[in-house]
């Protein structure tokens, strides 16, 4: 399949790289580097479009190509629009029989598609409490970033990501989730944030030299502990059974190595949703978007 990109920026080259012969260019107005400048200069026939532009012209771009009946993965987060916006967006991929889908790359890493399975397998048992964490030491760059340097840059950047998570494996956005504590080590804006709900904790910063990600998960049989994602190298899943009655648990060890595809596979996960004929915006992005708008005005 052929994919058009908008957006000349660090998504939006990673996504041409990836896709190579597939790409048939990218469409920025700005860059000195891209194929096209405008719309009209898009001659070659594409079949589906990488929206990878800043937040303040996604909403535009969505608009004109679902309303061209063209199906569009859009960089997270998701424009943040009313819901009666989303409707009238909602409508029209309907009416055009066509689809837009939100990128979580994380999704697609090993490590997490195996845990999901095991929480859906039952592997440790009843799920009782989960810790979720996503840090990087990118503070200073982060301030040349117009979205993400504002008040609630980190909850949309990182925490969109775990709040995707726990929606993609427990099926929920977690119950009750607030602002514990944030913030302002060497920014103007909060550059970390703990988020709490029920039997539930996920962090978030800039403010960690080493990146760190990991999500554990404590449940009646046993535990999983998920660390590392593979942009940064190796990651692995740990899984500890319970010892009955007590005592040091039984621990497996997944290691994964090799490059990060979680993008390749996102890429094919994107164009199988066109061969399966789907239609529509995924409702979620919606509600993931008014829990953190929710949670931003504790910042």
């Amino acid at each position: 399949m052929k994919w058009l990109i908008v957006g000349d920026g660090i998504q939006g080259k990673k996504r041409k790289q990836i896709l190579g012969l597939n790409c048939i260019g990218i469409l920025d107005p700005i860059s000195s580097t891209s194929e096209f400048k405008k719309i009209e200069d898009v001659k070659a026939n594409y079949d589906i479009v990488a929206i990878c532009t800043s937040q303040n012209v996604k909403l535009e771009y969505l608009k004109y190509f679902i309303a061209n009946g063209v199906p569009c993965l859009i960089e997270k987060p998701f424009p943040i629009i009313s819901d009666m916006e989303f409707h009238d967006i909602q409508s029209t991929c309907l009416s055009k029989n066509t689809f837009v889908y939100t990128a979580f790359n994380h999704r697609f890493e090993e490590s997490l598609v195996q845990l999901r399975q095991m929480i859906l397998d039952g592997t440790i048992g009843v799920p009782y409490y989960a810790h979720m964490r996503y840090g990087n030491g990118t503070v200073r760059d982060i301030i040349s970033s117009p979205w993400k340097n504002s008040s609630d840059g980190l909850l949309f950047d990182l925490g969109s990501h775990l709040i995707d998570l726990h929606k993609y494996i427990f099926n929920s956005f977690g119950r009750e989730l607030k602002i514990e504590s944030h913030t302002r080590s060497e920014s103007q804006f909060p550059d970390y944030v703990r988020i709490s709900g029920i039997n539930l904790v996920m962090e978030l910063g800039y403010i960690f030299w080493k990146s760190d990600f990991r999500i554990e998960i404590w449940g009646s049989n046993g535990s999983l502990h998920a660390t590392g994602l593979k942009k940064w190298g190796n990651s692995k899943l740990i899984l500890r059974s319970r010892n009955f009655p007590s005592g040091v648990p039984i621990e497996k060890v997944n290691k994964f190595r090799g490059i990060d595809n979680t993008w390749e596979l996102e890429h094919s996960f994107v164009e199988n949703l066109l061969s399966d004929n789907t239609i529509g915006v995924d409702s979620y992005v919606q509600e993931l978007n008014n829990r953190l708008l929710g949670l931003s005005q504790n910042l």
